[in-house]
């Protein structure tokens, strides 16, 4: 995430850092703020999760993925697997690096048939002459994930 705090009338844009525990976020750029109450935060993903993921995984809303990504069982969400045998629905980018690897590990992890399972509603194609509603996660939050600050939610524009 990339943070700028307000002083003195001027914005100050920080170096990008990482999210860290997201259950806290808020409360901690709150304190960091000068000025009180005045902070700016920035991210640079999809919001969404693949629907055949979110299912997986036991999700029923964006929210609910926000507050269990980074605890729990979920805390190596963020971390990246750096062998096939390291992916799973609570930890489920992959590569760190290329070579030696293949998309069909990651499918096979996480039990979907293919790429198109991981695609959001709106990465599909529409139907001729149509655009989609909206744009959300799925396949690129997968892969943007890789700078470890990446959060998501269902692939729906509903929540």
């Amino acid at each position: 995430m990339a943070v700028a705090i307000k002083h003195g009338g001027h914005w100050y844009v920080q170096p990008p850092e990482l999210v860290g525990n997201t259950s806290s976020l808020f409360e901690r750029l709150r304190r960091r703020a000068i000025d009180p109450g005045w902070f700016l935060v920035g991210f640079d993903f999809p919001i969404g999760l693949p629907e055949a993921y979110a299912r997986a995984a036991g999700f029923g809303s964006f929210r609910e993925a926000l507050i269990s990504f980074g605890s729990g069982v979920w805390s190596a969400w963020y971390n990246v697997a750096g062998h096939r045998d390291h992916i799973s629905l609570q930890r489920p980018f992959y590569p760190v690096r290329l070579g030696g690897t293949a998309r069909a590990h990651l499918f096979n992890a996480l039990g979907v048939s293919g790429a198109s399972s991981l695609l959001g509603v709106c990465q599909r194609a529409p139907p001729i002459g149509r655009l989609p509603a909206c744009c959300s996660g799925g396949l690129a939050a997968i892969r943007l994930a890789k700078v470890r600050s990446r959060d998501g939610g269902r692939s729906s524009c509903r929540d």
